[in-house]
């Protein structure tokens, strides 16, 4: 194997170490298999739990008219996949396609293959765990070689926590010391609160949205929402106490618990996440996107809270009081109108 070869696996292997490596480095990914597979174009699929949707985490060149089809992203149901793809599903192993434009299961790929010159076809499954939970399909101007084909083939088992990961962008994945699931997240607010009723503490909940995120769905996709809000949940625990927890919540929000917090350490941290969120940009074609984010928090036992689910509320509502870069939002339950400071 020579070093060209050595040295793609190796940026590979580090690049989907990381904690959700599509978020960033997914046009990366995906041109490092291109080149390890000795592909021409390539798409990385995500496949949900339940095995009925898919939608593309990560392409390199791939055609117009196949990214048209299945804008990455976008969930498409499994049924509605090229029938290379729901073979390699039905049968559990890689399945090749030697001539797209007369091969029955890519007849829908003959446009773009005979626009770009496209030839044969490789479609594998993904699994982790013995679930199935992605798919890489390649394509490829000629014959697809021995050697590099089983470069791609080993890739998958490098590809195939990391599509886990990436899939569950909800659920209970550890991406570090203070980043919680959701059932996680909602089981320590309630602890906190107990803690904090019972000893005569205080605690603090904010809740960050993106301004606008279906808006900015609909126009820029919902892939740089996701890579927004991956963002977004870093920044806010990068200034993270050992006590403290953070996760997403719901498709848009990323919510923090501070124990042992009142309005003005809460406050603080707020300005802080906002202000290095504020400084982001994310890359849209030939340009790059600043995004605005808000948040609203709720401090116990000012809001009046009799539970933890009242604290997050309170948090929410003042959250979708506010709107536009670095605004502060401080609401308590049944506040009809959150004060903004």
């Amino acid at each position: 194997m020579d070093h060209p070869i050595l040295e793609g696996l190796w940026g590979l292997v580090t690049r989907l170490g990381r904690p959700r490596p599509f978020d960033e480095g997914a046009s990366e990914i995906a041109a490092a298999l291109a080149f390890l597979g000795g592909a021409r174009a390539i798409a990385v699929w995500a496949v949900d739990a339940d095995g009925q949707q898919a939608r593309v985490l990560a392409e390199h060149e791939l055609p117009e008219d196949y990214l048209r089809r299945f804008p990455q992203g976008a969930w498409r149901p499994i049924a509605n996949l090229t029938g290379d793809l729901r073979d390699a599903i039905a049968l559990h192993q890689p399945v090749s396609v030697a001539d797209l434009l007369s091969d029955p299961r890519t007849l829908s790929l003959a446009g773009a293959a005979r626009a770009e010159g496209l030839v044969s076809g490789f479609a594998a499954p993904v699994r982790f765990d013995g679930r199935l939970v992605g798919l890489v399909h390649g394509l490829f101007d000629g014959g697809r070689r021995s050697a590099r084909a089983r470069n791609l083939e080993r890739s998958l088992a490098l590809l195939a926590p990391a599509i886990d990961r990436q899939r569950r962008p909800y659920g209970a994945v550890d991406q570090g010391q203070h980043v919680y699931g959701a059932a996680q997240l909602t089981r320590e607010l309630r602890q906190t609160h107990a803690a904090a009723q019972r000893y005569h503490r205080r605690y603090g909940v904010a809740t960050y949205q993106l301004d606008r995120p279906e808006a900015l769905s609909r126009r820029y996709g919902p892939a740089l929402v996701e890579q927004a809000l991956a963002r977004l949940l870093d920044e806010v625990t990068r200034g993270c106490r050992a006590a403290d927890a953070a996760g997403r919540l719901g498709p848009h929000s990323v919510v923090l618990i501070m124990p042992d917090t009142g309005q003005d350490g809460a406050l603080a941290q707020a300005r802080r996440v906002l202000e290095g969120f504020g400084a982001e940009s994310f890359p849209f074609g030939e340009t790059r996107l600043q995004i605005s984010a808000r948040v609203g928090i709720s401090v116990y036992p000012e809001n009046g809270a009799h539970g933890g689910d009242a604290s997050l509320k309170a948090a929410h509502d003042a959250c979708r009081g506010a709107e536009g870069t670095w605004v502060i939002a401080m609401g308590a339950p049944g506040d009809a109108r959150p004060r903004v400071g």
